[in-house]
């Protein structure tokens, strides 16, 4: 069993924090609490709260709770990674698309759930690396040998029509797709063979056959040299004339509905040479899109869409580990990664960030999240592609598993 905890030393910091902004309301308790702070990190957690409850109203609007601290974990794919997670919002629940595969032998699965019932499909083909509809009806999913493929009802797929050599496809890794309409859908990606495509997008037409888009402003692959380009790891967008892209060397590209521009990603560490990390993924709101990657450290980036020109890079009090998923709505942000890793912020109330541990996942990838009425999280071993793992706050004691 997976289950999140709070280090001893981040309990420490947050009570801190929570002090600091409530010291001048609050003094006398406050400063009770500070001194004993450091000779007890759990316990005096319960007496703050009861302590600061006995302030006046407006003593402070801190929210004292982690409220992803009871999250668990559960192998429902032993023999495979799960790497993309999407859903669709019930009345009290959530169905679930998730999709990963394993390498030996070359596997391709596709697991929905719904009401503690999982049904799964497997393929032969290399992994599955996202998921991504517009309903119960249109869902897509891509990854490895150029392969999209359009999940039916009943969790199996139709593979669709590529219009690329086929030498081509088979050096393709499509890592991201997203789209606001069936007429208006985005893939992208790259190879990590010497040789293979680069810079990579795709657009489907009304036909259902999914098209290259080239542009000179993009890190295109060159015959003369193998070595050339930079792949492109996720798009998201808000409608056809407002589309984000992100991939190696920090690149981050902008649709305006006619044209791509390149947006200034700024850099989070004080390095001035060397290429800025990989961005992996990237989620937004009405507001602000976060991104998160990063080579041997995790990094975030933040846009704000009233600019929509500039990068800015987000500050964790702590290093951490590569970031592979992030997913926003108007008020939650949440970032997985490497080592079990889990960064939450609520936005709206606070600018400081929330980092959990899960037990038992150290070793574990937490590739991808996503949020309906309960929060979701896949992952697994990415380096043996398998132990794929299902993390949430809706209990899961009950979900049938391998």
């Amino acid at each position: 069993m997976y289950r999140f905890f709070p280090s001893k030393t981040q309990v420490q910091q947050m009570i801190l924090t929570i002090i600091d902004q409530s010291i001048k309301r609050c003094k006398k308790i406050a400063q009770m609490t500070y001194q004993s702070i450091r000779h007890d990190g759990y316990g005096i957690l319960f007496g703050l709260v009861l302590g600061l409850s006995a302030c006046d109203d407006e003593s402070t609007h801190t929210d004292l709770s982690m409220p992803y601290a009871n999250m668990q974990g559960k192998s429902i794919s032993q023999e495979q990674a799960l790497i993309g997670v999407w859903g669709i919002k019930k009345d009290r629940s959530d169905q679930l698309f998730v999709v990963g595969g394993s390498q030996n032998p070359p596997t391709q699965v596709i697991l929905t759930i719904h009401q503690n019932q999982i049904k799964k499909t497997q393929r032969d083909g290399e992994p599955l690396w996202w998921v991504f509809g517009l309903n119960d009806t249109d869902i897509w999913t891509c990854g490895g040998n150029g392969t999209i493929l359009k999940i039916q009802s009943d969790g199996t797929a139709i593979k669709e029509e590529i219009d690329l050599p086929q030498e081509m496809l088979e050096k393709t890794i499509l890592w991201g797709l997203w789209g606001s309409d069936i007429n208006n859908m985005w893939a992208v990606g790259g190879s990590a063979s010497r040789g293979g495509p680069k810079g990579l997008i795709l657009k489907r037409d009304s036909n259902g056959v999914w098209h290259r888009v080239t542009d000179p402003i993009l890190p295109l692959e060159k015959e003369d040299d193998p070595l050339a380009g930079l792949n492109l790891y996720k798009v998201w967008g808000q409608s056809t004339s407002k589309v984000w892209l992100v991939g190696e060397g920090g690149r981050a590209y902008f649709w305006d509905g006619t044209q791509f521009s390149q947006l200034e990603v700024r850099s989070a560490t004080t390095q001035t040479e060397g290429p800025l990390p990989l961005i992996f993924t990237l989620s937004g709101n009405q507001e602000y899109i976060w991104a998160v990657g990063g080579y041997d450290q995790g990094f975030s980036w933040k846009l704000n869409l009233e600019s929509n020109d500039t990068w800015m890079p987000e500050v964790f009090a702590w290093k951490t580990p590569p970031l592979n998923g992030v997913f926003t709505d108007e008020n939650e942000v949440f970032m997985v990664g490497q080592q079990g890793s889990f960064i939450y912020q609520n936005h709206q109330h606070s600018q400081t960030y929330q980092r959990y541990f899960i037990q038992n996942a150290e070793d574990l990838t937490l590739h991808a999240v996503w949020k309906g009425n309960y929060l979701w999280i896949v992952g697994g071993d990415l380096e043996a592609f398998q132990r794929g793992v299902l993390i949430s706050n809706q209990p899961l004691t009950d979900l049938d598993s391998e």
